[in-house]
Order: structure tokens, then sequence, then C-alpha cells
């Protein structure tokens, strides 16, 4: 997939700041949830009511504390990462970022890896 024509450049730093900044909903699909439960070795069962929340009838990942995320490890190790849901796999290319204007300057502000373009300038490769 590629991303011509947004406004930024992206080498994730695996900072894990995306994962423990800010409040908010990672979705899950009911499938992903099988796979982050393998991953963790658990029951989907067990996983579900560790690490998964409703929210206006959708699945989400629980957050701790100021957001952080249920399944992140110290600092930046998610526990899931082979099995990380789609959102987490497609940041920071989704449509609210893509768009630009502020929430793309709020995402930059917290992911070191995120860089906004000037106006006009071209992308690196």
């Amino acid at each position: 997939m590629t991303h011509s024509a947004q406004a930024f450049d992206f080498n994730c730093c695996r900072s894990g700041n995306c994962c423990r900044t800010g409040h908010g909903q990672v979705w899950l699909k009911e499938e992903e949830m099988e796979g982050m439960a393998s991953e963790k070795k658990m029951t989907l069962e067990a996983f579900v009511r560790m690490h998964v929340r409703q929210v206006d009838g959708r699945f989400s990942i629980r957050e701790a504390e100021h957001g952080r995320c249920s399944l992140l490890e110290g600092l930046n190790a998610c526990s899931v990462y082979e099995a990380r849901p789609e959102q987490c796999r497609t940041f920071p290319f989704w449509p609210s970022l893509l768009k630009g204007g502020k929430a793309l300057a709020a995402a930059a502000a917290y992911c070191p890896g995120l860089k906004i373009r000037k106006r006009g300038e071209r992308h690196h490769v």
C-alpha cells in the first residue's frame, strides 16, 4: 500500500508512545482477539476478561492508567506484536491522520517516527 499523497514521513522507532499515550479505542475483530489470545497462550475467554472491553456494542482493548494499552509490557514491548490488531498495524496510515491537520499534529507530538512534511516538500525514500 502506498501513501504518496500523505503529508508526513514515517519510520517506526518502536518507542511505544502510541501504546501508552492518550485515551481512545483500539477496535478489535473477533478473529483478532482469537489470534491475540493464542499469542498470549490464553483461552479466548480469559483474554477477553483481562484485555477487552465493550464500547457501544464493539470490542476494544482495555486501557490501564493514562490510556496505556493493557497488552504493553515495559515501555515499548507489545505482548501480542505478531498478532496485533489491524488498527495497530496500520498506524499512522489512518484516514484521520492522512488528512493532516490537528489529528496529525497531535500524533506527531508523541510519535518520534512521524515527521510532518512542510508544504511542497517531497517524500524521502
